[in-house]
């Protein structure tokens, strides 16, 4: 890991964890929003809906989250158990968001050779509002969606045909169904020769999940 992804994964971190610090502050923890609860069920129950469930919420039952997702926001949320519920989902989704930051720092060492444009990029990335307002203040899933999305980018810039597909499928039964954008574009992207072998490992995943 390089010393500039260390630096910037560090100030990433510190700028949410103080905006995290200060909405705590001005709110004394209490939540705020209606969607916690919903993630918090699915938290709680990382194997719905391949396994069976009881007291499902409505809108869990009605399909409205991707299969994995539960068991994706259930593996950091562990690690912050012994953290007040305020904290612990907004840290959660921001685990995720810096992974996304990594990999989206990544994939601009591969896409963009000029170095200030890169930097104006990243900063970019760390101040815009729909960054830090989806998941420290509001508390949403979608860093998750982001992170397959910056995952799949940078695979897909390193050549990795086969990988980013399988990334771009885990993202549609893990994070959102959107993900099939990316995975489309992969395969229109891949060479000829690869494209047969990223089909098949985009295809693995959505198959697998969704065909149970």
């Amino acid at each position: 890991m390089s010393r500039e992804l260390l630096l910037f994964l560090g100030g990433f971190t510190a700028w949410r964890l103080g905006l995290l610090l200060g909405l705590g502050m001005l709110t004394g923890g209490q939540e705020f929003t209606d969607d916690t609860s919903l993630h918090f069920w699915l938290m709680t129950h990382p194997g719905y809906p391949l396994f069976p469930a009881e007291g499902v919420p409505k809108v869990i039952a009605a399909g409205a989250y991707p299969p994995l997702l539960g068991l994706l926001e259930a593996i950091p949320a562990y690690g912050f158990a012994w953290l007040p519920a305020f904290y612990r989902i907004r840290l959660t989704f921001l685990a995720y968001e810096i992974i996304a930051a990594a990999f989206f720092f990544g994939a601009l060492k591969q896409l963009v050779a000029d170095r200030r444009s890169r930097r104006l990029a990243l900063l970019l990335m760390a101040l815009v509002p729909v960054g830090w307002m989806t998941t420290v203040f509001m508390a949403q899933d979608e860093s998750i969606g982001a992170a397959f999305v910056a995952a799949t980018l940078y695979l897909a810039s390193m050549g990795r045909w086969r990988a980013a597909a399988l990334t771009a499928s885990l993202g549609i039964v893990a994070g959102k169904i959107f993900l099939g954008l990316p995975m489309l574009a992969v395969l229109l992207w891949a060479p000829a020769t690869k494209r047969s072998a990223a089909i098949v490992a985009g295809g693995l995943p959505v198959v697998a999940i969704y065909g149970v």
